[in-house]
């Protein structure tokens, strides 16, 4: 396994190694669910979104034969605008239907997401002072709790594996 090798020959030099997927349950998906240890599910507030997710959980049991440390360290709300009817009632019937899956941060839509994208860089780096960045930092510190770390990550650098 390709993701395998890959973890093992950055984690000396890493403290985590995030790999951001395709929404699908392929075999891609698959083999990097082999390598790592966590998954966060993000989901935004509509039904295609919500059964993607359910998906998702299924998958994960699947895939646990082949790695069993492999654990849901939640789902959060991703490129959700909460200025919308669909989302103020979606959000709070996942919450309470997911109750402690889910992460409290909404990580709202933002045209600097799109602009950090099309600069091929994180919105951090582009944005710094933006509501997504603080929303960002504020879902990272929640998933660090929630996974047993104890300090907080100083930076993130992004590693291009194209």
């Amino acid at each position: 396994n390709a993701y395998k090798l890959i973890v093992h020959e950055l984690s000396t030099h890493y403290d985590f190694i995030i790999f951001d997927t395709k929404p699908a349950v392929d075999d891609d998906v698959k083999q990097v669910m082999l390598a790592t240890q966590w998954v966060m599910i993000p989901t935004d507030a509509a039904d295609d979104s919500i059964d993607g997710a359910r998906n998702t959980l299924k998958f994960i049991k699947a895939i646990r034969r082949g790695n069993p440390d492999l654990a849901v360290a939640g789902a959060f709300f991703n490129a959700v605008n909460m200025r919308t009817s669909v989302a103020h009632d979606y959000v709070p019937q996942i919450r309470e239907a997911w109750g402690p899956l889910m992460f409290e941060p909404i990580i709202p839509y933002s045209q600097d997401a799109k602009k950090a994208e099309g600069y091929h860089a994180p919105v951090s780096e582009k944005y710094p002072n933006g509501k997504i960045t603080r929303n960002f930092s504020k879902l990272v510190e929640e998933v660090l709790n929630r996974i047993g770390q104890e300090r907080p990550v100083p930076s993130v650098r992004p590693l291009s594996l194209r």
